[in-house]
């Protein structure tokens, strides 16, 4: 038995169809692209100008300065400044919500119908949390005394210091000429000297601590 069979034309669709759609998505990826990216600088801006951290300026050693870190002549200290820990990571916690941000509509809008999906987004959700609420920053208090025209030399400070931190079970991470590091636990010491080719003693030194 005979039968006709028609012919089947399969067509693809139009190639200015094809372009025209893929023409639109690119132009709303980067229209979505150009937000998010404007958000985040006008975000950093005013983190930049209106959350910057305070250093409160002291005319003694604050009361909550580690005692194991030794002051080199308290009485020609000529300025000693503090930033609490919390104020000076503000900014920096602010700015880790950016991404945070970005992430967390992900995560609400997965499909949570089924108990699978239902585990693996709770378990997602969990995450976020962690991230959300995990510091980036640095959170330790910020002291800072500085001398100027010390009549001791800047070997001299470096030898105090390196001799006095020592006994006091710190370690020296970092030296040069101008420049010490000492570590322990969670204290770090930065002692900066500089002096110019006329001078016999030390023209600057500041002594910043972080705890």
């Amino acid at each position: 038995m005979h039968r006709d069979v028609d012919d089947i034309e399969i067509q693809d669709p139009p190639i200015h169809e094809i372009k025209k759609r893929s023409s639109c998505l690119r132009r709303s990826c980067m229209s979505v692209l150009v937000v998010l990216i404007a958000s985040i600088v006008f975000f950093i801006a005013v983190i930049h100008f209106f959350v910057q951290p305070h250093a409160e300026a002291y005319s003694t050693i604050p009361k909550d300065f580690p005692l194991s870190v030794p002051v080199y002549d308290t009485e020609s200290i000529t300025r000693i400044r503090h930033t609490p820990g919390d104020e000076r990571a503000e900014g920096l916690e602010l700015l880790a919500y950016v991404p945070k941000a970005i992430i967390a509509p992900i995560v609400m809008t997965l499909d949570n119908n089924d108990a699978h999906q239902q585990d693996h987004t709770d378990s997602l959700w969990s995450t976020f949390v962690l991230l959300l609420n995990t510091p980036v920053a640095d959170h330790r208090n910020i002291t800072t005394i500085e001398w100027k025209g010390i009549a001791a030399r800047p070997s001299f400070l470096q030898e105090f210091y390196k001799t006095e931190l020592s006994k006091e079970g710190f370690t020296l991470t970092d030296a040069s000429k101008t420049f010490l590091r000492f570590e322990k636990n969670t204290i770090t010491i930065h002692l900066n000297v500089e002096r110019n080719s006329y001078s016999k003693g030390t023209d600057y030194a500041i002594l910043k601590v972080f705890y």
